[in-house]
């Protein structure tokens, strides 16, 4: 059955014009690869946390649903290429933002769930679905995807920033930042005109620089003080602001690099 729908796929795939050309083999792909990587242990073990009674039988479901969760993604992305063409960003989106969502759904599950794997699942099906009806419709491109990626990792490192600075350990936190910069920076750099695949790349090197040079540099400065320790919240605070200033320099200049991979 995968045999016959990748080769479909393939032959669909070589009759899509230049102009109305559709992505669904790439979608398929990522979708499986979300599939293996993802859905295939979150689903079963969320079955088995809600099951009470029969517990054997249950696990022997779970197993089954859980090995052909790849199978059902491939057939699931190239199928939805039917209702709507899928744009080029598109794959992207749904596998950065699937697997983000699993990664959001265990930092914002309350500590004593009684199901821990139901918001993870939830949150990736939802962000993933969400992203394939909003890439189609902006007809986004890859660096979008690649875009909102960064802006969800950089999300992730002020989450450490904040927690550090409030001195704290609220790993709710990593999920609500990641959350709230990956979609809003990606909104507000939506529009920009000029930027290809290479500098979404490159806009990533610059927060991560931005980021980790004023770590280095108070690290440096720490290992030189031989009687005091320099309090985390300083590298906290440097990294928060270096990182920002990175996003700023590498926004503008991805608007003018045009940089190929």
């Amino acid at each position: 059955m995968l045999v016959f729908v990748f080769l479909l796929a393939v032959k669909e795939a070589k009759g899509d014009t230049v102009r109305e050309k559709n992505y669904r083999i790439w979608l398929s792909t990522t979708e499986t690869l979300l599939g293996l990587g993802g859905y295939s242990w979150l689903i079963p073990l969320a079955i088995l946390e809600s099951a009470s009674e029969e517990k054997e039988n249950v696990e022997k479901v779970a197993c089954c649903i859980g090995l052909w969760t790849p199978a059902m993604c491939m057939t699931g992305g190239y199928f939805a290429g039917y209702y709507e063409p899928v744009r080029s960003g598109t794959p992207l989106m749904c596998l950065f933002a699937g697997a983000n969502g699993i990664v959001r759904g265990f930092l914002l599950n309350p500590d004593n769930a009684k199901n821990p794997y139901s918001l993870p699942l939830f949150l990736s099906v939802a962000e993933n679905a969400l992203a394939f009806k909003i890439s189609n419709k902006l007809k986004l491109k890859p660096y979008h995807a690649i875009r909102f990626l960064n802006y969800n990792l950089l999300g992730y490192f002020h989450g450490w920033c904040l927690n550090t600075l409030g001195k704290s350990d609220n790993k709710g936190i990593y999920g609500f930042t990641s959350l709230i910069e990956g979609y809003f920076l990606s909104f507000l750099t939506l529009n920009q005109k000029g930027i290809i695949t290479g500098d979404a790349i490159a806009e990533f090197e610059f927060m991560r620089v931005g980021a980790t040079s004023p770590l280095f540099f108070i690290g440096g400065i720490d290992g030189l003080l031989e009687d005091e320790e320099i309090d985390s919240k300083y590298y906290a605070l440097g990294g928060f602001l270096g990182s920002t200033v990175g996003f700023f320099i590498g926004n503008k200049f991805s608007q003018k690099g045009n940089i190929n991979c």
